[in-house]
Protein backbone atom coordinates (compact mmCIF):
# COMPACT_ATOMS: atom_id res chain seq x y z
CA UNK A 1 0.00 0.00 0.00
CA UNK A 2 2.99 2.50 0.48
CA UNK A 3 1.17 4.85 2.28
CA UNK A 4 2.41 6.72 5.92
CA UNK A 5 0.07 6.64 8.30
CA UNK A 6 -0.19 8.44 11.71
CA UNK A 7 -2.16 6.89 14.33
CA UNK A 8 -3.37 8.94 17.66
CA UNK A 9 -4.43 7.21 20.74
CA UNK A 10 -4.94 8.08 23.94
CA UNK A 11 -2.15 6.21 25.93
CA UNK A 12 0.51 3.61 25.50
CA UNK A 13 -1.08 1.01 26.91
CA UNK A 14 -4.45 1.13 25.08
CA UNK A 15 -2.56 1.07 21.73
CA UNK A 16 -0.18 -1.72 22.39
CA UNK A 17 -3.75 -3.66 23.43
CA UNK A 18 -6.18 -2.47 20.88
CA UNK A 19 -3.72 -1.37 17.96
CA UNK A 20 -0.96 -2.73 17.71
CA UNK A 21 -1.95 -5.51 15.78
CA UNK A 22 -3.45 -3.21 13.36
CA UNK A 23 -0.04 -1.28 13.23
CA UNK A 24 1.86 -4.27 12.59
CA UNK A 25 -0.22 -5.46 9.83
CA UNK A 26 0.55 -1.81 7.58
CA UNK A 27 3.64 -2.07 8.62
CA UNK A 28 3.72 -5.79 6.23
CA UNK A 29 1.66 -4.17 3.70
CA UNK A 30 4.31 -1.73 3.09
CA UNK A 31 2.80 1.55 5.01
CA UNK A 32 5.38 3.61 7.50
CA UNK A 33 3.26 4.31 10.44
CA UNK A 34 4.22 6.68 13.48
CA UNK A 35 2.06 6.67 16.85
CA UNK A 36 1.23 10.03 18.70
CA UNK A 37 0.36 8.76 22.04
CA UNK A 38 1.25 8.96 26.00
CA UNK A 39 4.02 7.12 26.50
CA UNK A 40 3.72 7.50 30.28
CA UNK A 41 7.31 7.84 31.15
CA UNK A 42 8.24 4.01 29.09
CA UNK A 43 10.51 3.44 27.16
CA UNK A 44 8.51 1.62 24.71
CA UNK A 45 10.54 0.75 21.69
CA UNK A 46 9.57 -0.78 18.26
CA UNK A 47 11.83 -0.44 15.37
CA UNK A 48 9.41 -0.70 12.65
CA UNK A 49 7.08 2.18 14.48
CA UNK A 50 8.16 5.95 15.42
CA UNK A 51 6.19 7.06 18.62
CA UNK A 52 6.05 10.35 19.78
CA UNK A 53 5.51 11.20 23.49
CA UNK A 54 2.28 13.12 23.79
CA UNK A 55 -0.32 13.43 27.01
CA UNK A 56 -3.52 13.96 26.04
CA UNK A 57 -4.90 14.26 29.14
CA UNK A 58 -8.53 12.85 28.56
CA UNK A 59 -9.65 14.08 31.56
CA UNK A 60 -9.25 17.52 31.45
CA UNK A 61 -11.71 20.02 30.30
CA UNK A 62 -9.53 23.08 30.68
CA UNK A 63 -10.10 25.23 27.41
CA UNK A 64 -6.70 26.74 27.29
CA UNK A 65 -4.86 23.71 28.16
CA UNK A 66 -6.94 22.25 25.46
CA UNK A 67 -6.17 24.61 22.96
CA UNK A 68 -2.67 24.36 23.72
CA UNK A 69 -2.66 20.67 22.89
CA UNK A 70 -3.95 21.35 19.69
CA UNK A 71 -1.16 23.76 18.66
CA UNK A 72 1.38 21.28 19.76
CA UNK A 73 -0.58 18.14 17.96
CA UNK A 74 -0.90 20.45 14.33
CA UNK A 75 3.17 20.78 15.11
CA UNK A 76 3.75 17.20 15.49
CA UNK A 77 1.18 16.19 11.70
CA UNK A 78 3.46 18.88 10.00
CA UNK A 79 6.65 17.72 11.40
CA UNK A 80 5.74 14.22 10.77
CA UNK A 81 3.91 14.41 6.96
CA UNK A 82 1.37 11.36 6.66
CA UNK A 83 -0.99 10.16 4.08
CA UNK A 84 -3.77 8.99 6.25
CA UNK A 85 -4.53 10.09 9.68
CA UNK A 86 -5.99 7.86 12.01
CA UNK A 87 -7.67 8.67 15.48
CA UNK A 88 -8.89 6.49 18.19
CA UNK A 89 -11.63 7.53 20.46
CA UNK A 90 -12.94 11.06 21.17
CA UNK A 91 -10.12 13.04 23.14
CA UNK A 92 -7.89 11.77 20.31
CA UNK A 93 -10.60 12.21 17.95
CA UNK A 94 -11.09 15.79 19.02
CA UNK A 95 -7.88 17.12 19.27
CA UNK A 96 -6.54 15.17 16.22
CA UNK A 97 -10.15 16.72 14.30
CA UNK A 98 -8.82 20.39 14.92
CA UNK A 99 -5.38 19.92 14.60
CA UNK A 100 -5.55 18.51 11.11
CA UNK A 101 -9.16 20.23 10.30
CA UNK A 102 -7.24 22.30 7.52
CA UNK A 103 -5.13 19.62 5.81
CA UNK A 104 -7.85 19.07 3.45
CA UNK A 105 -6.29 16.38 0.78
CA UNK A 106 -5.36 14.17 3.70
CA UNK A 107 -7.69 11.33 4.71
CA UNK A 108 -9.36 11.40 7.80
CA UNK A 109 -10.36 8.22 9.47
CA UNK A 110 -12.17 9.03 13.20
CA UNK A 111 -12.60 5.68 15.40
CA UNK A 112 -15.64 5.70 17.45
CA UNK A 113 -14.80 3.50 20.59
CA UNK A 114 -17.13 3.66 22.35
CA UNK A 115 -19.89 6.45 23.25
CA UNK A 116 -19.67 6.65 26.71
CA UNK A 117 -20.80 8.68 29.91
CA UNK A 118 -22.50 11.46 27.56
CA UNK A 119 -24.40 9.03 25.84
CA UNK A 120 -25.35 6.71 28.51
CA UNK A 121 -26.50 9.16 31.08
CA UNK A 122 -29.61 11.66 31.54
CA UNK A 123 -28.32 14.24 33.47
CA UNK A 124 -28.25 17.92 32.38
CA UNK A 125 -24.34 18.07 32.35
CA UNK A 126 -24.25 14.33 29.86
CA UNK A 127 -27.09 15.90 27.81
CA UNK A 128 -25.15 19.35 27.29
CA UNK A 129 -21.64 17.17 26.61
CA UNK A 130 -23.53 14.63 24.34
CA UNK A 131 -24.74 17.52 21.93
CA UNK A 132 -21.63 19.46 22.19
CA UNK A 133 -20.18 16.10 21.30
CA UNK A 134 -22.18 15.78 17.95
CA UNK A 135 -22.00 19.01 17.04
CA UNK A 136 -17.68 18.94 16.73
CA UNK A 137 -18.26 15.53 15.15
CA UNK A 138 -20.57 17.30 12.54
CA UNK A 139 -17.83 20.14 11.83
CA UNK A 140 -15.22 17.42 11.56
CA UNK A 141 -17.70 15.54 8.52
CA UNK A 142 -17.96 18.39 6.63
CA UNK A 143 -13.99 17.66 5.96
CA UNK A 144 -14.75 15.91 2.43
CA UNK A 145 -12.33 12.51 3.03
CA UNK A 146 -13.71 12.10 6.75
CA UNK A 147 -14.40 8.55 7.68
CA UNK A 148 -15.82 7.62 10.44
CA UNK A 149 -15.56 4.17 11.66
CA UNK A 150 -18.16 2.08 14.22
CA UNK A 151 -17.90 -0.67 16.24
CA UNK A 152 -21.64 -1.24 16.20
CA UNK A 153 -24.82 -0.61 14.77
CA UNK A 154 -26.11 1.19 17.40
CA UNK A 155 -23.82 4.03 17.27
CA UNK A 156 -23.48 3.77 13.67
CA UNK A 157 -27.10 4.66 13.71
CA UNK A 158 -27.36 7.39 16.40
CA UNK A 159 -24.87 9.39 14.56
CA UNK A 160 -26.76 9.18 11.19
CA UNK A 161 -30.23 9.96 12.93
CA UNK A 162 -28.43 13.23 14.45
CA UNK A 163 -27.68 13.72 11.03
CA UNK A 164 -24.11 14.16 11.94
CA UNK A 165 -22.83 12.65 8.91
CA UNK A 166 -23.77 11.45 5.65
CA UNK A 167 -24.03 7.83 5.07
CA UNK A 168 -21.09 7.13 2.94
CA UNK A 169 -19.01 8.15 5.80
CA UNK A 170 -19.75 5.90 7.90
CA UNK A 171 -18.71 2.32 8.19
CA UNK A 172 -18.51 -0.52 10.61
CA UNK A 173 -15.91 -2.70 11.67
CA UNK A 174 -16.53 -4.80 14.63
CA UNK A 175 -14.04 -4.01 16.89
CA UNK A 176 -10.17 -4.86 17.19
CA UNK A 177 -10.05 -8.21 16.85
CA UNK A 178 -8.49 -11.34 18.92
CA UNK A 179 -4.82 -12.44 18.43
CA UNK A 180 -5.71 -16.30 18.21
CA UNK A 181 -2.71 -17.34 18.67
CA UNK A 182 -2.00 -15.46 21.91
CA UNK A 183 -5.48 -16.32 22.83
CA UNK A 184 -5.63 -19.90 22.84
CA UNK A 185 -8.23 -22.52 23.74
CA UNK A 186 -8.17 -23.64 26.89
CA UNK A 187 -9.81 -26.61 27.74
CA UNK A 188 -12.16 -26.36 31.27
CA UNK A 189 -13.97 -28.93 33.33
CA UNK A 190 -17.07 -27.76 36.04
CA UNK A 191 -16.45 -30.42 38.55
CA UNK A 192 -18.49 -30.30 41.64
CA UNK A 193 -17.90 -29.34 44.54
CA UNK A 194 -15.17 -26.97 42.95
CA UNK A 195 -16.50 -23.33 42.65
CA UNK A 196 -17.47 -21.87 39.05
CA UNK A 197 -15.48 -18.94 38.76
CA UNK A 198 -16.98 -16.01 36.95
CA UNK A 199 -14.89 -12.78 35.61
CA UNK A 200 -15.45 -9.76 35.26
CA UNK A 201 -12.47 -7.62 33.46
CA UNK A 202 -12.74 -3.83 32.62
CA UNK A 203 -12.46 -0.21 34.59
CA UNK A 204 -14.56 -0.31 38.03
CA UNK A 205 -17.14 2.47 36.61
CA UNK A 206 -20.49 2.49 37.42
CA UNK A 207 -22.10 2.39 33.79
CA UNK A 208 -19.31 -1.21 33.29
CA UNK A 209 -22.04 -2.33 35.56
CA UNK A 210 -19.91 -3.78 38.38
CA UNK A 211 -22.13 -2.95 40.93
CA UNK A 212 -24.46 -5.27 39.62
CA UNK A 213 -21.47 -7.65 39.34
CA UNK A 214 -21.11 -7.31 42.99
CA UNK A 215 -24.77 -7.60 43.71
CA UNK A 216 -24.91 -10.89 42.03
CA UNK A 217 -22.04 -11.96 44.05
CA UNK A 218 -23.24 -11.26 47.24
CA UNK A 219 -26.67 -12.52 46.50
CA UNK A 220 -24.87 -15.73 45.34
CA UNK A 221 -22.17 -15.89 48.23
CA UNK A 222 -23.69 -19.19 49.79
CA UNK A 223 -23.85 -21.34 46.76
CA UNK A 224 -21.04 -22.57 44.40
CA UNK A 225 -19.81 -19.63 42.47
CA UNK A 226 -16.67 -17.22 42.71
CA UNK A 227 -16.24 -14.06 41.69
CA UNK A 228 -13.32 -12.46 39.96
CA UNK A 229 -12.89 -8.30 39.33
CA UNK A 230 -9.95 -7.58 36.89
CA UNK A 231 -9.28 -3.26 36.51
CA UNK A 232 -8.74 0.03 38.10
CA UNK A 233 -10.44 2.30 39.55
CA UNK A 234 -10.75 5.16 37.09
CA UNK A 235 -11.15 7.98 39.62
CA UNK A 236 -10.96 10.86 36.87
CA UNK A 237 -14.52 9.31 35.16
CA UNK A 238 -17.32 10.78 36.67
CA UNK A 239 -18.65 7.60 36.80
CA UNK A 240 -16.23 5.68 38.98
CA UNK A 241 -17.41 3.43 41.43
CA UNK A 242 -16.52 4.89 45.38
CA UNK A 243 -13.66 3.56 46.45
CA UNK A 244 -14.25 3.22 49.91
CA UNK A 245 -17.53 0.91 49.32
CA UNK A 246 -15.59 -1.00 46.38
CA UNK A 247 -12.86 -1.57 49.14
CA UNK A 248 -15.66 -3.01 51.50
CA UNK A 249 -17.20 -5.49 49.13
CA UNK A 250 -13.56 -6.94 49.17
CA UNK A 251 -14.74 -8.83 52.38
CA UNK A 252 -16.95 -11.20 50.78
CA UNK A 253 -15.41 -14.50 51.05
CA UNK A 254 -16.26 -15.27 47.08
CA UNK A 255 -15.38 -11.80 45.56
CA UNK A 256 -11.23 -12.10 44.39
CA UNK A 257 -9.73 -8.88 43.59
CA UNK A 258 -6.77 -8.80 40.98
CA UNK A 259 -5.99 -5.08 40.52
CA UNK A 260 -5.09 -4.32 36.98
CA UNK A 261 -4.06 -6.86 35.10
CA UNK A 262 -1.32 -5.87 31.97
CA UNK A 263 -2.14 -7.04 28.82
CA UNK A 264 0.20 -9.73 28.72
CA UNK A 265 -1.33 -11.22 31.60
CA UNK A 266 -4.32 -11.31 30.47
CA UNK A 267 -4.50 -14.90 29.11
CA UNK A 268 -3.70 -16.88 32.16
CA UNK A 269 -6.18 -14.61 33.96
CA UNK A 270 -8.89 -16.20 31.15
CA UNK A 271 -7.62 -19.58 31.63
CA UNK A 272 -8.06 -19.23 34.93
CA UNK A 273 -11.59 -18.32 35.51
CA UNK A 274 -14.79 -20.16 33.77
CA UNK A 275 -17.36 -17.52 32.45
CA UNK A 276 -17.34 -14.01 31.55
CA UNK A 277 -20.16 -11.81 33.11
CA UNK A 278 -20.34 -8.27 31.51
CA UNK A 279 -23.15 -6.04 33.35
CA UNK A 280 -22.62 -2.69 31.27
CA UNK A 281 -24.66 -0.26 30.17
CA UNK A 282 -23.18 0.56 26.95
CA UNK A 283 -20.16 -0.37 24.82
CA UNK A 284 -18.68 -0.01 21.53
CA UNK A 285 -17.12 -3.43 21.16
CA UNK A 286 -15.77 -5.20 24.10
CA UNK A 287 -12.57 -6.51 23.07
CA UNK A 288 -11.87 -8.30 26.70
CA UNK A 289 -15.13 -10.36 26.21
CA UNK A 290 -14.00 -11.58 23.08
CA UNK A 291 -10.99 -12.28 24.27
CA UNK A 292 -12.27 -14.61 26.80
CA UNK A 293 -14.48 -15.86 24.66
CA UNK A 294 -11.55 -16.74 22.31
CA UNK A 295 -10.06 -18.72 25.40
CA UNK A 296 -13.20 -20.82 25.59
CA UNK A 297 -15.15 -18.79 27.87
CA UNK A 298 -19.19 -18.77 27.40
CA UNK A 299 -20.63 -15.01 27.45
CA UNK A 300 -23.18 -13.74 29.95
CA UNK A 301 -23.94 -9.68 28.61
CA UNK A 302 -26.22 -6.91 29.10
CA UNK A 303 -28.38 -6.54 26.09
CA UNK A 304 -27.40 -3.46 25.09
CA UNK A 305 -25.23 -1.83 21.90
CA UNK A 306 -21.86 -3.06 22.08
CA UNK A 307 -22.22 -6.40 24.03
CA UNK A 308 -25.38 -7.95 22.20
CA UNK A 309 -23.10 -7.99 19.23
CA UNK A 310 -20.37 -10.41 20.85
CA UNK A 311 -23.33 -13.33 22.22
CA UNK A 312 -25.63 -15.57 20.21
CA UNK A 313 -28.33 -16.26 21.98
CA UNK A 314 -27.92 -19.85 23.26
CA UNK A 315 -24.86 -20.63 21.23
CA UNK A 316 -21.73 -18.73 22.94
CA UNK A 317 -23.25 -17.80 26.24
CA UNK A 318 -26.66 -15.16 27.15
CA UNK A 319 -27.70 -12.06 26.98
CA UNK A 320 -29.98 -10.16 30.29
CA UNK A 321 -32.04 -7.36 30.79
CA UNK A 322 -29.96 -4.33 31.71
CA UNK A 323 -29.25 -4.20 35.49
CA UNK A 324 -31.19 -7.21 36.22
CA UNK A 325 -29.96 -9.20 38.42
CA UNK A 326 -32.61 -11.91 38.41
CA UNK A 327 -32.28 -12.33 34.94
CA UNK A 328 -28.37 -12.52 35.88
CA UNK A 329 -28.67 -15.25 37.99
CA UNK A 330 -30.73 -17.13 35.66
CA UNK A 331 -28.90 -17.31 32.74
CA UNK A 332 -25.18 -17.97 34.77
CA UNK A 333 -27.19 -21.12 36.21
CA UNK A 334 -28.10 -21.79 32.55
CA UNK A 335 -24.19 -21.47 31.53
CA UNK A 336 -22.74 -23.39 34.73
CA UNK A 337 -25.05 -26.53 33.85
CA UNK A 338 -22.34 -29.50 33.77
CA UNK A 339 -24.16 -30.73 30.65
CA UNK A 340 -24.23 -27.42 29.27
CA UNK A 341 -20.75 -25.68 29.72
CA UNK A 342 -18.69 -27.43 26.92
CA UNK A 343 -21.47 -26.95 24.09
CA UNK A 344 -21.08 -22.88 25.07
CA UNK A 345 -17.30 -23.23 25.51
CA UNK A 346 -16.37 -24.64 22.39
CA UNK A 347 -18.80 -22.23 20.60
CA UNK A 348 -17.31 -19.15 22.13
CA UNK A 349 -13.80 -20.42 20.60
CA UNK A 350 -15.41 -20.98 17.18
CA UNK A 351 -17.27 -17.63 17.02
CA UNK A 352 -14.46 -15.52 17.12
CA UNK A 353 -12.63 -17.41 14.90
CA UNK A 354 -15.40 -17.09 12.56
CA UNK A 355 -15.74 -13.25 13.00
CA UNK A 356 -12.83 -11.93 14.62
CA UNK A 357 -9.62 -12.76 14.43
CA UNK A 358 -6.75 -10.09 14.85
CA UNK A 359 -5.85 -10.35 11.30
CA UNK A 360 -9.21 -10.36 9.56
CA UNK A 361 -10.23 -6.99 11.43
CA UNK A 362 -6.78 -5.53 10.55
CA UNK A 363 -7.68 -6.12 7.13
CA UNK A 364 -11.13 -4.44 7.04
CA UNK A 365 -9.14 -1.79 8.02
CA UNK A 366 -6.09 -2.03 5.57
CA UNK A 367 -9.29 -2.03 2.53
CA UNK A 368 -10.37 1.03 4.30
CA UNK A 369 -7.12 2.67 4.07
CA UNK A 370 -6.35 1.15 0.68
CA UNK A 371 -9.20 2.40 -1.49
CA UNK A 372 -9.79 6.09 0.31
Amino acid sequence: MNKKILIVVNNLDFFLSHRNTLAQELIKNGCSVIVITDMAGTNYHDENITFIDFAIDRASINPLSFFLKVIKLRKYISIYPSDIFYFVSHKSNILGGFASFFQLNKVTIFSITGLGYAFINNNLVARILKLLILWIYSIFAKKANALFVFQNNDDRRLFLDHRVLDEKQATIIPGMGVDLKKFLFQHREIIDPNPIKVLFAGRLLIDKGIQEFITLASRLKNKNFEFHISGKLDLENPNAVNSDDFAKCLNEPNIIYHGYTQFEEMFELYRATDIFLLPSYREGFPKAALEAAATGQPLLMSDVPGCRDCVVEGLNGFLFKKGSIEEMEECLEKLADLNNYQYFSKNSRQYVEENFSATYIANKYINLMQFS
